[in-house]
């Protein structure tokens, strides 16, 4: 997804002041999430060390905009919205609101089916 053009320098100094997708996820901006995207080495399904990913962070932060937003970017397949952490869990076991379990679901095709590592749904999570 192609946007302004920056310059080197420009990304350098963005980049060192907080390359963190999951952060920018969790607090719902858009633009540095884009901007990460683009110029970060990061991926909507880009997993940390619990392999934890952005589409993750978003379904537990209730961001809604941006859970639709990295699902549709471009290389993410559909079945993303089922990607799991290292317990097993996928994004529809953090959601902290019925909206966003519901967006997960109906919108976005998540499986409420999914057993996790301890051999848990998500209704027996929660």
């Amino acid at each position: 997804m192609p946007t302004a053009v920056v310059s080197h320098e420009e990304i350098a100094q963005r980049l060192q002041s907080g390359p963190n997708i999951w952060i920018a996820v969790a607090d719902g901006d858009m633009d540095r999430v884009k901007f990460l995207l683009e110029h970060g080495n990061v991926t909507p399904t880009s997993k940390d060390m619990a392999e934890y990913t952005p589409i993750h962070a978003a379904a537990s932060y209730s961001q809604h905009d941006l859970l639709r937003f990295l699902l549709s970017y471009p290389g993410v397949s559909k079945d993303a919205v089922n990607v799991r952490d290292e317990d097993g869990d996928t994004p529809l076991y953090f959601c902290e609101d019925l909206a966003t379990a519901q967006l997960l679901v109906t919108e976005l095709g998540a499986d409420v089916k999914v057993v996790n590592d301890q051999n848990l749904t998500v209704s027996r999570n929660v």
